[in-house]
């Protein structure tokens, strides 16, 4: 009797010990600090180790570099507001990150992005691998946030030092997360500039929660681009002022005579007065006032072979389109 009851008080003080192990090293909680604690260290492989293996999206800012730019600024003020550890069984039927049962926990923190208070509820369920044999770790559920960025027309966003292709359709990116703030901007362009944006993600102010963040860009032309529009678009009609017919092929302005006109020359007398509209980032050439040109010639008759001065003073319109693929500013009329 006396060895069996040192055999059990052995074994309670064994389970009292593991049970103290397991509640102290692997609480939720504790994979929830490590997870802040990694991103404070930028440190992407150790914030990876906390989450449960999945697939973060096509494009994410889960990386070492992003976590390392002077662009992203980490969570700060940590505090654990509650824990809730499971009591055993499956897993809530509203748990939206897994349809099979598994033992859940739910840590809610509060912390701060950029002084502003933030708080969210993370998920986590256990491995099914153990440590020691023993003692199962927390992973993560929900630890990757969802960042949308807006530039309707752009080639290039810049995301915490990250340069990003944004779908040329839909004029937006959607990305893969932490949670922290982002400094986002415009990649060098010659068409466009923007403010930059400073974007806090992962969780609104307190008590709302998170969800997804949008981050919108709004392009303005540069001063310096207009100047270029304008010298295209003189060299443009100048080019077509070197005509020697009076209907030049793909430009703005024409003339038209039943009889033959040779000697052809054409004068611009007013430039016209246009308008640059954003239409989706892309740029549309709108006259405001139209410009006006003169043609010259010789007009020869067909059944006579007299010839007489030809002159004509035409009104025309301009419109096209402005681009700068490949880095040069050019203007596509239509």
């Amino acid at each position: 009797m006396i060895i069996a009851a040192a055999v059990l008080v052995v074994l309670f003080l064994g389970v009292s010990a593991v049970k103290a192990v397991q509640s102290v090293f692997f609480d939720p909680a504790n994979t929830v600090e490590a997870y802040f604690s990694a991103l404070a260290d930028r440190d992407a492989a150790e914030v990876m180790n906390t989450l449960v293996p999945g697939d973060a999206g096509e494009v994410s800012l889960l990386t070492s570099e992003v976590l390392g730019s002077s662009g992203y600024e980490p969570p700060t003020d940590i505090k654990v507001l509650e824990s809730t550890m499971p009591e055993g069984g499956a897993a809530p039927s509203e748990d939206p990150y897994d349809d099979t049962p598994a033992e859940m926990a739910t840590v809610r923190v509060e912390y701060r992005l950029s002084g502003e208070l933030a708080e969210k509820v993370f998920y986590l369920r256990q491995d099914e691998a153990t440590s020691a044999g023993i003692f199962q770790r927390w992973r993560i559920m929900n630890g990757v946030e969802n960042l949308a960025v807006s530039a309707p027309g752009i080639d290039t966003v810049v995301v915490a030092g990250t340069t990003l292709t944004p779908d040329p359709e839909q004029g937006w990116i959607a990305l893969g997360a932490y949670p922290g703030t982002y400094r986002i901007g415009l990649a060098e362009h010659p068409l466009w500039s923007a403010d930059q944006v400073v974007t806090r993600v992962g969780g609104q102010p307190a008590p709302e929660g998170g969800g997804e963040v949008m981050a919108v860009l709004q392009p303005a032309l540069k001063e310096s681009a207009r100047s270029v529009v304008d010298e295209r678009i003189r060299a443009y009609l100048d080019g077509c002022a070197k005509s020697t017919t009076t209907s030049p092929t793909g430009c703005p302005f024409s003339s038209y005579s039943w009889q033959e006109v040779r000697k052809v020359d054409w004068t611009i007398d007013e430039y016209p007065q246009y308008t640059l509209m954003e239409e989706g980032g892309s740029l549309r050439v709108r006259t405001e006032e139209p410009g006006k040109a003169t043609v010259t010639g010789t007009e020869v008759s067909s059944w006579s072979s007299q010839t007489s001065p030809y002159r004509d003073d035409v009104t025309f319109y301009l419109s096209g389109t402005v681009s700068a693929a490949g880095g040069q500013i050019s203007f596509v009329p239509q």
